[in-house]
C-alpha cells in the first residue's frame, strides 16, 4: 500500500481565523445533495478545476545536519488539495504535509501563497490549510458518498509527479475497502489514474460533488504509479472532520478506550451468538471510559444507540461520530448474557504535534533556498568515456538527480550536461550554484538551462527556483 504522494509529502496545527476583510463562506456541505443530470465531464472539469490547488512541501529531513554547519538535508513533495472555504481553507491529506517545514498552495491561475496547517485528523490521514488570497476563491460541494454505488463513474483531479492539475477518469471499483490504515477504513476504490502527488486531490461524481479524497494506492513498488487500484476517503467522513475544524478548531472523533475485532462465524458459533454482526473487544485502556463502564475484554458490543453494526470498522466509525461528553449507549453480549452499558464518549487522543519550525536548526533550513536536486561535477575524459559524450561538448555534468525533485520533475538526468545557463556559458558546478542564486535574487521564478546528453539530445529547460513555481 502506497500514499499517492511523492516519497517525501509531509504536518498540523491549531485554528485561525477568517482572514480579515473576507466574507464566511456559507457552512460547508449545506449545500443541496439531490442527484442531479450528469454534466460532460469537459463542462464538470471546467467547472471544478479552478477550485482544485496544487500543493508543494519542504522537509528538512535532519535536523543535526543543519546544527553541524554543513548543508542541511532537504528534500520537497508534492500532493494536492481543493477549496472548501473561499477565504482559503484547503482540504488535503495529512500525509502530504506532516512535518513539513514550509508548505506553498499553487492556485489555478498559477497564484502561489504560503499554507499553514489549521487542523487536522490522524486516524483518517486529512488536513486542513489556510492561505490567505487576494480575494475569494471558487469552492467545492460535498457530494453523499453513502449513495455511490460500484459502477458509478467518477473523475480525478490532483497534481501527479508535480505536473500540476491532471485529470484521470474511471469507475467506482469497490465500496467500504478495508486497507488496514486505520481501524474504521471504509475507503472507496477506483480504477481512476491516481499517482504519487496526487494524494489530497478530490474525486467527484458526475454532478461535480467531491465524493472522496484521493488518499492511497496498490502498487508493486514504492516507485511505481498507478496500476487501477487507488483508493480514496469518503466524503462522508472528510466533510465532518472539515466540518467540526471549522467550528471547533480540531476534528472532534469520539472514543471510549477499546480495541475491536469483527465477529467472524467461528466466533460467532464458539460465543453461542445468533449473528456476525458486531465487535469482540479484544481490549479495554485503564481510565478510559470502557473501564468506567466495566466493558470487559471478551464481550461483544452488538449496538451503539440502537445502530448495529456489521463488523469492527462500522463500530469503530459510530464511536467516533457520537456526540461527545454525552453517554452512548451499548448493547453488549457477555456469556449467554445481554447486557445494556453507557460509557461516556471522549474525545479520542491525539499524539501531541512537533511542530518542526520549533527547531531554529529547521527554521534555518526552511529559509535557506530551495535545493532543485542536481548533483554537479566538472566535466572529466574518464565521465565523458562513461556517459558517452562528444569531444566537443563543453560544461557542467549531471552526475545525479534527487528522485522526485525538482529537476527530476523537468526530466533531467545524470550523464546530461549543463552547457548554458540564461545564455552564458558555465564550465564549474560553483558557476552553475552562483548563476541559480542570482537569478533567485533578482525574483526569477525559474532559470533556463541549455543540456545536451547521449540520449536526450540537446534542448532548453526550464528549472523552478521554488517548490511552488
Amino acid at each position: 500500500m502506497i500514499r499517492c504522494k511523492t516519497l517525501f509529502a509531509i504536518g498540523w496545527l491549531a485554528v485561525s481565523s477568517v482572514a480579515p476583510g473576507m466574507a464566511q463562506a456559507p457552512p460547508v456541505g449545506l449545500a443541496p445533495r439531490e442527484p442531479g443530470p450528469a454534466m460532460s465531464a469537459a463542462d464538470l472539469i471546467a467547472a471544478v478545476m479552478p477550485a482544485v490547488v496544487n500543493i508543494s512541501t519542504l522537509l528538512v529531513s535532519d535536523a543535526k545536519d543543519a546544527n553541524s554547519g554543513q548543508p542541511p538535508k532537504t528534500v520537497h513533495g508534492f500532493g494536492s488539495g481543493f477549496v472548501v472555504d473561499k477565504s482559503g481553507v484547503i482540504v488535503t491529506n495529512r500525509h502530504v504535509v506532516e512535518r513539513a517545514a514550509r508548505i506553498t498552495v499553487t492556485l489555478q491561475d498559477q497564484t502561489t501563497l504560503p499554507a499553514t496547517i489549521i487542523g487536522h485528523l490522524s486516524i483518517a490521514d486529512l488536513a486542513l490549510l489556510r492561505v490567505n488570497p487576494a480575494k475569494p476563491l471558487p469552492v467545492l460541494t460535498w457530494g453523499d458518498s453513502d449513495r455511490m454505488r460500484v459502477g458509478d463513474p467518477v473523475i480525478a483531479i490532483g497534481n501527479p509527479l508535480g505536473l500540476g492539475g491532471s485529470v484521470s477518469s474511471g469507475i467506482i471499483s469497490g465500496l467500504n475497502r478495508d486497507i488496514r490504515t486505520t481501524p474504521f477504513d471504509d475507503f472507496i476504490q477506483t480504477d481512476a489514474a491516481i499517482n504519487h502527488g496526487s494524494s489530497g486531490g478530490p474525486l467527484f461524481d458526475m454532478q461535480g460533488h467531491v465524493i472522496g479524497v484521493n488518499t492511497a494506492i496498490f502498487s508493486p513498488s514504492a516507485t511505481s504509479g498507478s496500476i487501477g487500484i487507488s483508493f480514496a476517503l469518503p466524503a462522508s467522513i472528510a466533510e465532518i472532520v472539515t466540518r467540526q475544524t471549522l467550528r471547533y478548531g480540531r476534528a472532534r472523533a469520539g472514543w471510549i478506550g477499546v480495541r475491536l475485532q469483527s465477529v467472524t462465524p467461528d466466533i460467532a458459533d464458539a460465543l453461542g451468538l445468533h449473528s456476525t454482526g458486531g465487535a469482540v473487544v479484544l481490549g479495554v485502556e485503564r481510565g478510559s471510559p470502557a473501564a468506567e463502564a466495566d466493558i470487559r475484554q471478551g464481550d461483544v458490543i452488538t449496538s451503539i444507540d440502537g445502530f448495529s453494526p456489521d463488523d469492527a470498522r462500522a463500530l469503530w466509525r459510530a464511536i467516533a461520530l457520537a456526540p461527545i461528553d454525552r453517554p452512548a449507549e451499548l448493547t453488549l453480549w457477555r456469556e449467554g448474557k445481554t447486557l445494556t452499558v453507557q460509557p461516556v464518549v471522549k474525545l479520542i487522543p491525539e499524539p501531541p504535534y512537533a511542530d518542526p519550525t520549533a527547531d531554529p536548526a529547521i527554521r534555518r533550513a526552511a529559509a535557506m533556498p530551495f535545493d532543485p536536486g542536481l548533483k554537479l561535477a566538472t566535466l572529466t575524459q574518464s565521465e565523458r568515456a562513461r556517459y558517452k559524450l562528444a569531444s566537443d561538448v563543453k560544461g557542467v555534468l549531471v552526475t545525479d538527480v534527487v528522485q522526485y525533485s525538482l529537476a527530476d520533475m523537468r526530466g533531467i538526468t545524470a550523464g546530461e550536461v549543463i552547457e548554458l545557463i540564461g545564455q552564458q556559458p558555465v564550465s564549474r558546478p560553483a558557476e552553475v550554484r552562483s548563476r541559480i542564486e542570482a537569478a533567485r535574487k533578482q525574483k526569477q521564478d525559474y532559470i533556463l538551462l541549455l543540456l545536451t546528453g547521449h540520449a536526450a539530445g540537446e534542448r532548453f529547460v526550464t528549472l523552478p527556483l521554488h517548490p511552488g513555481s
